[in-house]
């Protein structure tokens, strides 16, 4: 649907503006080298995820909120980095 994708792009638009984690975000990809809608596109994902995960667990947006990814740990629950 084209008018959700333009409500999505200007709602990614204004988080990348207003929103320090996905400034960030745009920041590290832009650096990288990958193309401007491209960053865009991904934001507009994030974006959907957070939507979709806010209102599946009835709970309130917290900018706060840090999401750790599994990956990150394995069986011996010490760190390794994933790529």
């Amino acid at each position: 649907d084209r008018e959700l994708k333009a409500l999505l792009y200007m709602g990614a638009k204004a988080a990348v503006k207003h929103n320090k984690e996905y400034r960030l975000y745009y920041q590290k990809k832009q650096q990288e080298g990958k193309p401007h809608y491209l960053i865009m596109n991904n934001v507009m994902n994030k974006l959907l995820r957070t939507i979709y995960s806010v209102v599946k667990n009835k709970t309130p947006y917290s900018r706060d909120y840090v999401c750790l990814d599994p990956r990150e740990k394995n069986v011996n629950g010490s760190e390794k980095i994933v790529a």
